[in-house]
């Protein structure tokens, strides 16, 4: 939505585009209305610099593990949260590890059970 559509919305559309974006709205009053127009207009802009997880996820869902390792930090990022995976410094070599994880659940898998032994024995020699 542009900030021209956002400052043209009668009351009940503002409501709406409110509950639609997850702010809670109180009674409009001028000085409400303004700040709900605002904090539209700021969501609307990040917006259109930031994806949205939902096409985040339909542009990333039929990635390798290996393409996964090669994305931006901010997009994989974006991805563990997605995933509710633990926050964590991302280096090559835990990327390497969450992209494993983040695949799986993509493609709603589960680590073989050899692959499972294996990563809790070199868990514990680290």
């Amino acid at each position: 939505m542009s900030k021209n559509e956002i400052e043209s919305l009668n009351d009940a559309d503002l409501r709406s585009a409110c509950k639609e974006a997850g702010i809670k709205c109180a009674p409009l009053s001028d000085f409400s209305r303004k700040y709900y127009k605002k904090k539209l207009s700021e969501l609307a802009k990040n917006r259109m610099t930031v994806p949205k997880s939902e096409v985040l996820h339909t542009e990333k869902e039929n990635l390798s593990k290996e393409e996964l390792e090669k994305l931006p930090n901010s997009e994989f990022a974006a991805l563990m949260e997605k995933y509710k995976m633990k926050k964590a410094p991302l280096t090559e070599s835990s990327k390497k590890l969450f992209a494993k994880k983040i695949y799986l659940k993509m493609n709603n898998l589960e680590a073989m059970e050899w692959e499972t032994d294996l990563h809790e024995i070199t868990d514990e020699n680290l």
